[in-house]
């Protein structure tokens, strides 16, 4: 609690150097939120006034107010991007959600409307970046997330001397998801940085560590799942050498010969398999099996029957909870939650988002790294988003999409070295990593 207060102080004290920062130099604004976003928005979550009025939000108001102003004195056009098929679709999708809500509640989802503000001001500021530039920035902010959620993670484990414990973000299935998201940027980024930059190298490779020992006693199942194939894709790709997976393999089987009992002990906590067939399971068994979404996904159901072509209202099903139970509960399976709450329509919408997406990373364009890079992001949301609630409710979701609308519009640039001071100095090396 005290890390968690501290940073939210710090993240008010930063309050006038962003604003100051939106006037000299947009993007400044963009790489705080998408920090603040990237730990679950616990840097500038303090309220003023009511409580869906917090800083953050405050920021992403202003930053397109400056931003529209900067663009209509400049006669700037509108960036590429805005006219991909992912934004379209991400435009598509939101508005009929809006529209979904207000045909039940009859007033405006004030979170959707933010964060697709925040996805127009992602378009807009990363318009002028080169790919490896982007890169290099979402890294060194994925370096931060890794230190300060995966190790308030192990700092807990350490404290409580038990697994699976929370981080400054939450939950350990939150954190797990978040830390897997800094894993896709890490290892390419990695990759970029020659063997002069020796500290850099130390730095990301002690962030990857931090980052994975966290997921890994996590104990989450979805999000030890999304880290094994992640992991297996970047070893597919070349991405982590073979040296690296024979001394992981190596420690591994150290544990196991030294301390056999803690892996049965790990094993049985991560998988929470049931002693006896599931046709035989009661129903108390069964909710413990599934951590009690059978009981959730059953009322689910009932709200979606009569409503197939465009489901009960978005954010129907929080709606029915709080007015039945004094509170919101959510149906851990977002896309199970997408069909309740839009319809057969919604889900449609919201898989295309997907499917296009994925789409335009594969055309062969731009940097195979950044490419690598957004394709694992964007899966841990797809997989996280079955069994979770993770998808477009999160924040940094919008970057990440944005990020692919962006690069689906650059043509494909040789991969390059990217020096670390090119926040400071702009300057890149040529001299590409032999593979």
């Amino acid at each position: 609690m005290l890390l968690e207060s501290t940073i939210e102080l710090i993240g008010v004290a930063l309050t006038p150097v962003l604003v100051v920062g939106i006037f000299l130099r947009p993007q400044i604004l963009l790489w705080y939120l998408v920090l603040d976003s990237w730990v679950v928005i616990r840097i500038s979550q303090i309220s003023i006034f009511i409580p869906a009025l917090t800083f953050n939000r405050i920021m992403v108001f202003v930053g397109i107010i400056v931003l529209v102003m900067q663009k209509v004195g400049a006669r700037k056009k509108a960036p590429p991007s805005l006219f991909t098929l992912p934004s379209l679709i991400m435009f598509f999708f939101i508005f009929y959600c809006l529209f979904s809500y207000y045909s039940y509640a009859h007033s405006i989802n004030t979170l959707l409307l933010n964060n697709l503000i925040f996805f127009v001001l992602c378009l807009f500021l990363i318009e002028s970046k080169k790919n490896n530039e982007v890169l290099a920035t979402v890294s060194i902010i994925a370096t931060i997330v890794a230190f300060l959620l995966g190790g308030s993670t192990l700092a807990n484990i350490l404290i409580n001397m038990d697994l699976a414990q929370r981080s400054i973000a939450g939950n350990r299935n939150q954190t797990g998801v978040y830390l897997i998201l800094c894993l896709s940027f890490l290892i390419p980024y990695r990759m970029s940085l020659g063997r002069s930059q020796l500290l850099a190298r130390l730095t990301v490779s002690l962030a990857i560590v931090v980052a994975s020992i966290s997921v890994i006693l996590g104990l989450g199942r979805m999000t030890t799942f999304a880290f094994i194939v992640i992991m297996s894709y970047f070893i597919f790709r070349g991405y982590i050498s073979k040296t690296t997976i024979v001394v992981s393999l190596f420690i591994i089987l150290l544990v196991g010969l030294l301390h056999g009992d803690f892996l049965v002990s790990f094993s049985e906590k991560l998988l929470r398999l049931p002693s006896a067939s599931i046709e035989k399971l009661d129903d108390q068994q069964l909710g413990a099996l599934t951590s009690g979404r059978n009981v959730l996904y059953e009322q689910a159901w009932k709200l979606y029957q009569g409503n197939t072509l465009f489901g009960a209202g978005f954010d129907k099903w929080v709606y029915v909870q709080e007015a039945r139970f004094g509170r919101s509960t959510s149906l851990h399976s977002r896309w199970l939650q997408i069909l309740i709450e839009t319809g057969v329509l919604g889900i449609a919408l919201y898989g295309s988002l997907y499917f296009f997406s994925f789409g335009s990373l594969g055309k062969r364009s731009g940097s195979r790294l950044l490419r690598d890079a957004l394709g694992a992001g964007l899966f841990v949301f797809f997989v996280a988003g079955i069994t979770d609630n993770h998808g477009f409710n999160d924040r940094i979701f919008y970057f990440i999409v944005a990020l692919i609308a962006d690069f689906s519009t650059k043509r494909k640039i040789p991969n390059i070295r990217v020096s670390t001071q090119h926040l400071l100095k702009g300057a890149y090396m040529d001299n590409p990593r032999p593979r």
